[in-house]
This record gives structure tokens, sequence and C-alpha cells, in this order.
């Protein structure tokens, strides 16, 4: 596995790069919704590129509000969802993955090195 890490490291570098440049940062609940759109976009095409089935939507406030854990006055507008399929041909149970794009703030940068 390693070594594989190794022979794709100036892809993975630059998928990590296109990343970081897009701006996701959710600081708190009603912030605007900055770039998540073009960032969910560019994951979608990535994915469907490999073979995945991809749905991107942004779910209703109804549905959230009817949702117990879901604090009031969320709303996904201009924050879609995505959800990726790549179906196996083994018979194996599923596998779920599961992040999030939105971030917090760098701010401050002063506070931050490279090395």
């Amino acid at each position: 596995m390693c070594d594989e890490i190794a022979a794709g490291r100036d892809q993975l570098v630059a998928l990590a790069s296109a990343l970081i440049a897009v701006d996701t940062t959710a600081p708190e609940v009603g912030d605007p919704p900055r770039d998540k759109a073009r960032l969910q976009g560019y994951l979608g095409e990535r994915l469907r590129a490999a073979g995945a089935e991809v749905e991107i939507f942004e779910p209703g406030a109804e549905a959230l509000q009817a949702k117990a854990l879901v604090p009031p006055g969320l709303d996904f507008a201009g924050r879609p969802q995505l959800i990726a399929r790549q179906r196996g041909g083994g018979g194996g149970r599923p596998l779920v993955l599961n992040g999030h794009n939105d971030v917090v703030s760098i701010e401050p940068r002063d506070a931050w090195t490279a090395r």
C-alpha cells in the first residue's frame, strides 16, 4: 500500500491542493455557503469519472426540521450534499464512508507556521 501511495504522490498532492483551495469555511449556522457547491461539483465529477453513481442535492428546510438533532435555523440552501455509490460485484456487505467538507476558519493566519 505504501508503494502505491508513493507512486501516486504527485496526483495526491494535486488533489489535496485542489480541495484545500476551495473555501468551504462555515464558522456559524447561517453564515453564507462559500464555495461548497463548487467543491461538491468537483468531487462529483471526479467520482463519476471513477465509475460512481453520483447524486448532488440540497435538503429542504421542512425535511431538516423534522430531524431531532438538527439545530433550529439550519439551512442547506447553497450547501449541496453529495452521495456517491460505487457498486461492487462480490456480493459482500456495503461499506459506507462519510465525511464533511465544511471546515472552520484558519484564522488567525499568523498562528500557523510552515516547516
